[in-house]
């Protein structure tokens, strides 16, 4: 049996749902503002920049051989082979294998 005091229809309730903030990003440092721009730099002269900086020298690959290896540093290094080491008879085939 329905109780007679309850009304029959209820009114339409409507609840507005605020999309939640974006996390803060307290892991990272803040961003450092940039420098001023030097009009010194902009406007400077070849000829300044090239005598400012040094050349970059890389240097050369060493390479030894089994035996050489074994006399400088007393010991050889299993695995550390070169291209040259091995002798291709035939070539394997294209594709990707696995």
């Amino acid at each position: 049996m329905k109780d007679v005091t309850l009304p029959q229809k209820h009114a339409l309730v409507s609840i507005a749902l605020k999309r939640p903030p974006a996390p803060r990003d307290i892991h990272s440092p803040t961003p450092l503002p940039l420098p001023p721009a030097k009009d010194e730099v902009a406007h400077a002269a070849p000829d300044d920049k090239e005598s400012k900086y040094r050349p970059v020298r890389k240097r050369e690959v060493i390479r030894r051989s089994a035996e050489e290896e074994k006399e400088v540093y007393g010991r050889t290094f299993v695995g550390c082979g070169n291209q040259s080491d091995y002798s291709v008879t035939t070539k394997l085939g294209e594709g990707t294998f696995g």
